[in-house]
């Protein structure tokens, strides 16, 4: 196999003084920002601005909670003074604010943006730069339906809690925690405490009532909720109105692509399994965190622990056991599945149980359209690469996956990724040439 270099475009540079923490990269990867801070010459104090790709923002007491559109169009961010706070939406400063919760939210669709604010003693949810009702507090950060047509919350007035769509209340409780939507938009549900106990509200119909109730979510399809629930001191997954087996402690629900299966971990004394649809898997001394499945909804993989040692398990199938394993995948046509691992100070990739060349550092990875190509970054000393296929590519200082950044097919035999080199921030495309 054969590679080269389509283009290599500067795309941003690093600024002294940056703050590393607060680096992005956008959904589609061929975008950066962050934050600098720094010391007012003459004044006492320090300012900071934002750097998005190019662009130098406007100097602020305080930038914070930078965020990029789906689309990887828009970008927005908080920004404050010592005695106001406003969000800066494609570069456009909005309404002075007393307090901008860290909530910025882009729609799904790019096209609308919701936060939540405090002006005095009240607060409430600006919509496309539409002030909501006022209310004494705010529960929950406002969360768009996957059509981006409507928008829920949750505040209170009082002693009285309730959940807010599209400016509607609902009915009223003690307590509430964060709404979700179906991904076919035709359900809202939130969990809501009724006296001491907690149950889920779908569509204003009231579920069953238990202590807990945490990672409420739908199946892709929308047809089935599921949701982590506690009586007493002990746990269960609850499925629709189906009740799962009582564990000292779960976690990590994961439901199929074709919604047809619901995985998650849980704990019996000091060992820890999966369960997959009531079906419990190898007892571990504890699993790590994520459970992935294949496309075809077919395998399952997630990573468990043994005596201070680390393997990858699929369907039951218990992988070689290394110091560490780290990211995961399936590839696209779901028969392969790919790892990084670690055995003393060496890191290298397994592909079905085959491992590749040692390198100082591996990961994240990624397959091809085509699920033919496998590419991840390695270190080697104090330079990075990609690495397609065991094919070492151009070294670079650094290939950036902080941030959100990753490696990108963009067709079986081209990719993209972002390299640092020097100052600068790179886009570089790649063909795979066979």
């Amino acid at each position: 196999m054969k590679r080269k270099i389509l283009s290599e475009i500067s795309v941003s540079q690093i600024t002294s003084s940056w703050l590393a923490h607060s680096f992005i990269v956008s959904p589609d990867n061929k975008r950066v920002a962050y934050i600098v801070k720094k010391n007012r010459w003459g004044f006492i104090g320090r300012y900071s601005f934002a750097v998005i790709d190019k662009d130098t923002g406007n100097h602020y007491s305080r930038v914070a909670n930078m965020l990029f559109s789906p689309d990887s169009q828009r970008i927005a961010y908080l920004a404050s003074t010592a005695t106001t706070a406003f969000a800066i939406i494609d570069g456009q400063k909005g309404k002075p604010y007393d307090e901008i919760w860290e909530g910025l939210t882009f729609s799904p669709n790019s096209q609308r943006m919701a936060y939540p604010v405090r002006l005095a003693d009240q607060s409430f949810v600006v919509i496309d730069a539409e002030e909501e009702k006022y209310y004494d507090a705010l529960l929950t950060p406002p969360v768009f339906s996957p059509d981006s047509q409507y928008i829920a919350y949750g505040a209170r007035t009082g002693h009285t809690s309730f959940v807010v769509v599209n400016g509607q209340e609902g009915k009223p409780y003690v307590g509430i925690d964060k709404p979700c939507f179906s991904p076919k938009n035709q359900h809202v549900a939130y969990a809501a405490k009724i006296a001491h106990k907690w149950c889920i509200v779908v569509d204003g119909h009231e579920g069953t009532p238990y202590d807990s109730i945490v990672e409420l979510q739908f199946s892709p399809d929308g047809e089935q909720i599921g949701y982590a629930a506690r009586i007493e001191n002990k746990w269960l997954c609850v499925l629709g109105k189906q009740e799962g087996k009582l564990y000292d402690n779960i976690g990590g629900l994961t439901f199929s692509p074709n919604s047809q299966c619901v995985a998650y971990g849980a704990r019996i004394g000091n060992k820890s399994l999966i369960v997959r649809n009531r079906h419990e898997g190898i007892p571990c001394e504890q699993i790590l965190k994520g459970i992935i499945f294949s496309t075809d909804s077919q395998r399952m993989a997630y990573r468990g622990r043994f005596k201070k040692k680390s393997c990858v398990i699929v369907n039951d199938r218990q992988g070689r056991l290394y110091d560490n394993v780290g990211d995961f995948i399936f590839s696209p046509d779901s028969r392969q599945v790919a790892y990084g691992a670690r055995i003393g100070k060496k890191f290298f990739v397994v592909v079905d149980e085959q491992e590749g060349q040692r390198y100082d550092d591996v990961g994240p990875l990624a397959f091809s359209p085509d699920s033919q190509h496998l590419a991840y970054r390695a270190r080697i000393g104090k330079k990075e690469c990609v690495v397609i296929d065991d094919n070492e590519g151009k070294s670079y200082d650094a290939i950036i996956y902080q941030g959100g950044g990753r490696i990108v097919f963009d067709a079986p035999d081209r990719l993209h990724y972002l390299a640092q080199e020097g100052k600068h921030i790179l886009l570089v495309e790649e063909q795979i040439v066979d």
